[in-house]
């Protein structure tokens, strides 16, 4: 219990790659130093599955990042490998693919708040929607994590995939996570369209897309 491993790498996302066996615990995850919370490995009797994908996040903002994973018992925790994944494109909350629909949205200018140009939109409407064109395969909503957070419905190319609640944290509030992401879309022109369907705020600090 205690043990860890932290993984430094550059790129947009990453994989932690291990054995399966039938003597995994649950372990804590943090990337960039925020706990994304824990993952328990699927178990598996013999002979162990090799090369299994047992933690993944996508749509991270290009550059410097660190995964690193704590065992959070005494039962094992296996390292085999790491995989990442490079090549995403950045699309700020106020770039032009960008639009926004229904009330209530603000414009924040915040230096050092660690968001992506350091702007944010935010609405705190019912029924406030934002939508996002691009070209590729792949897409991500990042925003900062606060403590107020609720529920959005999204929308990928006009078709529901369900409601998410993006993780709440206390200050000082972590920028640039990631609390939608969607891969393996034909190649090609998609929109992902997010609806705030409370009162919370929806806030939006930029887009990530991959070919």
């Amino acid at each position: 219990a205690g043990a860890t491993v932290q993984f430094a790498f550059d790129g947009s996302g990453v994989s932690w790659l291990a054995q399966r066996s039938n003597q995994t615990g649950p372990a804590e995850v943090y990337v960039d130093g925020v706990d994304e919370g824990t993952v328990t490995p699927v178990t598996s009797a013999p002979p162990y599955p090799v090369q299994q994908v047992d933690y993944s996040i996508t749509g991270l903002v290009p550059g410097d990042h660190t995964l690193e994973i704590v065992n959070s018992t005494s039962a094992l925790i296996t390292v085999d490998a790491f995989s990442v994944e490079n090549g995403r494109q950045v699309m700020n909350d106020d770039g032009a693919a960008v639009t926004y629909s229904g009330s209530g949205w603000t414009y924040s200018n915040s230096p050092g708040s660690g968001n992506y140009d350091q702007d944010t939109h935010t609405s705190s409407s019912a029924g406030a929607t934002v939508t996002y064109a691009f070209n590729g395969t792949a897409v991500s909503w990042l925003a900062p994590r606060t403590a107020t957070s609720g529920p959005v419905e999204v929308y990928v190319d006009g078709v529901d995939e369900g409601s998410v609640t993006p993780p709440t944290g206390s200050a000082p509030y972590p920028a640039q996570q990631v609390d939608y992401a969607i891969t393996g879309l034909a190649g090609g022109y998609h929109t992902l369209r997010l609806v705030n369907t409370t009162a919370a705020p929806l806030t939006v600090d930029a887009f990530t897309s991959r070919w």
